[in-house]
C-alpha cells in the first residue's frame, strides 16, 4: 500500500499493532486511508496452502486536539477495551469520546492512589429511637488537578474494571481507622462507621487478616466498624464470600446489606449471611408516595426486614414528610440530605458537635 504525503510515518507499536501518523491532511483524507487499510486487511488471506482469516480495527484520533500527551496516546492505542470491541470497522474520534473520558478518569484514579490524595467524606445516620446521630457512612471522593471533581458514579466503575477498587477500599478503611483512633467521634456519640466493601474485596481470602491488622494497628475495635456490601455483589462466588464474611464476623466486625431491592440477591442471602443491618435503596422511598402499589411494596419491604430480625436503614431521606412517615413506620435509622450531605472529616466533627448541642 502507498500513502501519499511528505508527513506520513508508520510505526510498529506492538505485536500486530501499527501506528500511522498522517500530518497535514484533512479528516476526509484520513478516513479514506483508514478505509483502504480496512479493505486491504479484512477477510481471508492465502499463504501457500494456508487460508488465514484476518480481522482489523482502525482507530482514528486527532493529535493534539484529542490526545495531548504521549502517555494518553500510548494508553489509547494499547487500551484493553480494544479487544472487546467488534473487529473490521473504523472507530472515529467522536465515537470514542466515552473511552477517552474513561482513560482520563483511570489516569486520575491512578494519580490519586499514588499521591494518596483520595478523600473520605462522612454522611451521618440518625437513630429514630434516641434522636441522635448513631453512626456514619464513609464515602470516597476524588478531586483531580486536571479533571476537577469526579463523581463516584463515574470513577468507581472504572476502578472496578481496572482492578484498583481493592486499593481504594484499603485506603478508605485505613483512613476510617485513623479517624476513629482519636476517640473524638465516639466521644461525640458515634457508635460505628460504615465502610463499603467491593465484590473484589469480598473474594479476597486474605481480607479478614488484613482488615483486622489495620484496625489493631490503630487501636480501633472491629465493633466500631460496620462493613457494607451492595446487593449486586452477592451474585459472585457465594461460598467464598460467606467464608470471608464469617471470618470477619468472628473478628468482631458487623455487616450491612446496601441498596436492598435493586440487585439480584434472593432473600435466602439475608437469612444465611451475617447481615445485621439492611439498607433500603433510596429509589423505593422516593417512589413510595407515587402510587398505592409503591406504598404497599415499601411497607412490605420494611415488614420483611423486621420479620427477619434485622435493623432497617432508609436511604435518601430528603424531606420532613419522608422523615415523619419513616418514623411512623418504625424505621430504626435514617440517612440522607435531610440530615446532612456527605462532608469531610472536620466538617463532620463540627456537625456532630453542633447536633449534640442542639439536642442538649
Amino acid at each position: 500500500m502507498r500513502f501519499e504525503g511528505a508527513r506520513t510515518h508508520i510505526y510498529r507499536t506492538g505485536t500486530g499493532e501499527f501506528a500511522l501518523l498522517l500530518g497535514g491532511c484533512t479528516e476526509e483524507a484520513a478516513s479514506s486511508v483508514a478505509q483502504q487499510i480496512l479493505n486491504k486487511f479484512s477477510g481471508v488471506w492465502e499463504f501457500h496452502t494456508m487460508r488465514m482469516p484476518i480481522s482489523v480495527q482502525v482507530w482514528m484520533t486527532k493529535v493534539p486536539e484529542q490526545m495531548k500527551t504521549q502517555e494518553q496516546l500510548e494508553i489509547f492505542v494499547g487500551a484493553e477495551y480494544n479487544d472487546r470491541l467488534p473487529k473490521d470497522r473504523i472507530y472515529l474520534a467522536d465515537e470514542l469520546r466515552e473511552e477517552e473520558r474513561r482513560i482520563s478518569v483511570e489516569m486520575a484514579v491512578r494519580r490519586a492512589l499514588e499521591n494518596r490524595s483520595l478523600e473520605v467524606y462522612y454522611q451521618p445516620i440518625y437513630d429514630t429511637k434516641c434522636g441522635k446521630i448513631h453512626s456514619a457512612e464513609a464515602l470516597v471522593r476524588l478531586k483531580d488537578e486536571e479533571l476537577g471533581r469526579v463523581s463516584p458514579e463515574e470513577f468507581i466503575p472504572v476502578a472496578e474494571q481496572t482492578g484498583m477498587i481493592a486499593q481504594i477500599g484499603d485506603f478508605v478503611f485505613t483512613e476510617v481507622c485513623r479517624f476513629l483512633s482519636s476517640g473524638a467521634p465516639q466521644h461525640a456519640g458515634l457508635q460505628f462507621v460504615e465502610v463499603n466493601l467491593s465484590a473484589v474485596q469480598c473474594m479476597d481470602t486474605q481480607l479478614p487478616e488484613r482488615l483486622f491488622s489495620i484496625a489493631e494497628g490503630y487501636g480501633v475495635s472491629p465493633s466500631e466498624i460496620n462493613l457494607e456490601i451492595t446487593e449486586s455483589a452477592m451474585v459472585y462466588s457465594i461460598n467464598t464470600m460467606r467464608s470471608v464474611m464469617e471470618e470477619l464476623t468472628k473478628d468482631g466486625f458487623s455487616f450491612a446489606l446496601d441498596d436492598f431491592g435493586t440487585g439480584r440477591a434472593n432473600l435466602s442471602y439475608i437469612q444465611n449471611f451475617p447481615f445485621r443491618i439492611i439498607k433500603v435503596d433510596k429509589s423505593f422511598l422516593w417512589a413510595e408516595g407515587e402510587s398505592e402499589d409503591n406504598h404497599v411494596i415499601f411497607e412490605n419491604m420494611l415488614s420483611l426486614i423486621r420479620g427477619l430480625r434485622r435493623e432497617a436503614v432508609a436511604e435518601g431521606v430528603e424531606t420532613k414528610e419522608q422523615r415523619d412517615m419513616l418514623i411512623s413506620h418504625g424505621v430504626e435509622y435514617l440517612q440522607g440530605f435531610y440530615y446532612s450531605k456527605p462532608v469531610p472529616e472536620q466538617g463532620f466533627m463540627k456537625y456532630l458537635e453542633e447536633f449534640c448541642l442542639s439536642e442538649g
